[in-house]
């Protein structure tokens, strides 16, 4: 269940630079309860997780949406980070 934290936390810059992280209880629960659903099918993955909400998109389902959101958020405040580890010190990059 560890992985899926990352469907239900939005992470956003504050105006200093610093990241805050929302947990969306909404989006928790219907996570979790989408787990349930897709472990029946097929071992569960990112992969399949994200097919799974981009089929509920299309049909219009605006917290399907959220959770992606927040795994996008996700990403991209790991490529951040990676960015700063390479660059921060000798380029004044930070995240």
């Amino acid at each position: 269940m560890s992985i899926l934290v990352r469907y239900w936390r939005f992470n956003r810059l504050n105006a200093k630079g610093q990241v805050i992280v929302k947990e969306i209880a909404e989006a928790k629960s219907f996570i979790q309860k989408q787990c349930l659903d897709l472990a029946d099918q097929s071992p569960l993955s990112d992969a399949v997780m994200q097919s799974h909400l981009f089929a509920l998109v299309r049909k219009n389902d605006s917290i399907a949406e959220i959770c992606l959101r927040c795994f996008i958020s996700e990403q991209i405040k790991q490529v951040c980070i990676n960015l700063e580890r390479q660059f921060g010190n000798n380029h004044q990059y930070f995240c």
